[in-house]
């Protein structure tokens, strides 16, 4: 992932936000950013969703949704327990806002960087 981040990016390509769907990636993206010295939060605009543990320390802060694993397990377990096979009751995701936002501009023209 880091060096395809890199070499799409050092190009010139890079997005003005780029949100992150999987946790895992979001250290990579960052040390990417930071090797070509570009900022998070400046040139590039980062969010993603995440239980929030993962991020803490991370320079500028980082935008997510805070995605509360603990209410959902036991939700579940909660729903097996019973007998239930319905979808489990809807739990509250907040957005935590970081620095890794902080300049971004507001628009509808978003496009999707290429898989």
């Amino acid at each position: 992932m880091y060096q395809f981040l890199f070499d799409y990016f050092k190009g010139g390509h890079y997005p003005e936000f780029l949100f992150c769907n999987n946790a895992e990636y979001i250290l990579t993206v960052y040390e990417v950013l930071l090797d070509l010295n570009l900022r998070p939060g400046r040139e590039v605009g980062l969010a993603g969703i995440a239980t929030g543990l993962s991020f803490r320390g991370l320079l500028p802060s980082y935008t997510y949704v805070k995605v509360p694993m603990f209410d959902m397990g036991r939700a579940i377990i909660r729903q097996i327990a019973t007998g239930r096979t319905e979808a489990i009751p809807p739990v509250s995701a907040p957005l935590i806002v970081g620095k890794s936002t902080l300049n971004q501009p507001h628009s509808d023209n978003i496009k999707e960087m290429p898989r």
